[in-house]
Formats: structure tokens, sequence, C-alpha cells
């Protein structure tokens, strides 16, 4: 009679871990998939947001107001190389066609400020002579950034894929 009351013990503390390990793993993954940063992302990427933004893009996508116009700044823009140089002087450096600028993470690297600083006229839609935008990051993997902004009244979309 004792033996089987130790083992019915036994077998409710181990229901009673097992059910504490489920709720606590439920609870790590509702607060994995509630920090997720960007809308397109996946779960879990072990670079930092910095590492992943570096590298030399080619425009996949670019519209303006829901238009298509990604061969009119493949023309313009061939390829974009985003880097932080770090040395003698920090710098994180945009450069793209004729163009270059400078870029920093905004709003807890949920957004990307871009500057332009050039003295080239000869510009396409949100990338102009000395004016500075904010983009949202919809989606920033090791090959991909996707960016989104609303500038003056008219909605841009860029998708850069890694060469």
């Amino acid at each position: 009679m004792l033996n089987s009351s130790v083992e019915s013990n036994k077998s409710s503390d181990r229901t009673i871990t097992m059910k504490k390990l489920i709720i606590i793993f439920f609870v790590i993954l509702v607060v994995i998939i509630s920090c997720k940063k960007y809308e397109e992302n996946p779960l879990i990427n072990l670079k930092t947001k910095t590492n992943r933004i570096e590298g030399t893009y080619f425009i996949a996508k670019y519209e303006v107001n829901g238009i298509d116009s990604t061969s009119v700044l493949n023309t313009t823009i061939p390829s974009i190389v985003i880097r932080e140089k770090v040395g003698r002087n920090h710098v994180k450096q945009i450069l793209g066609g004729f163009c270059y600028g400078s870029w920093a993470f905004e709003d807890h690297k949920k957004e990307m400020q871009i500057n332009i600083d050039d003295r080239i006229e000869y510009y396409v839609g949100p990338f102009v002579n000395r004016v500075e935008n904010r983009w949202r990051i919809t989606k920033l993997t090791d090959r991909e950034l996707h960016l989104n902004a609303t500038i003056n009244n008219i909605s841009y979309i860029v998708h850069l894929h890694e060469h």
C-alpha cells in the first residue's frame, strides 16, 4: 500500500514538472515571436543587424505608388554598397551609381536614415541630393533588405538583394 502511494506521488510530481516545462517552453516561444522586429523576417537570425545590412546589392524591386519602376532606377543606380567603415573614422557609407552618402539605424533599428550627400544633380525619386529620408525596414536578412517610405505623400518600396 505504501509503495503504490509513493509511486503515485512520483507520477504526480513528474506530471507537474512536465506541465511546468511545457508552460515555460510556450512562454519562451511567445516572447521570441513577439520580439520579431521586421515584418517579413525569419524568426531567428544569429548575425547582428549591422552585419546583415552590409553588402553590395542590386535593386530587385522599386515601386512608386504601386507602379513598378525598377528599370528606371536600375539604369541610374546599377548597384548599392552599404558598409560600416571602422578605423580612424567610424563612418556608415552608402554608395550607389553616381551618389554617395551615409546611413544610420533609427527607432530601435526598425528604420534606416539615408542621407545622400553628393554634388551630382541627377537622381531618381527619393534618392535626391542632400535630402534625409527615413525608411522603414520590413526585411533584413543576410541577402535581402526591404525598405518602405512615404516621402511627400509618395509611397516607395525598395527591395535590395545581395549580388
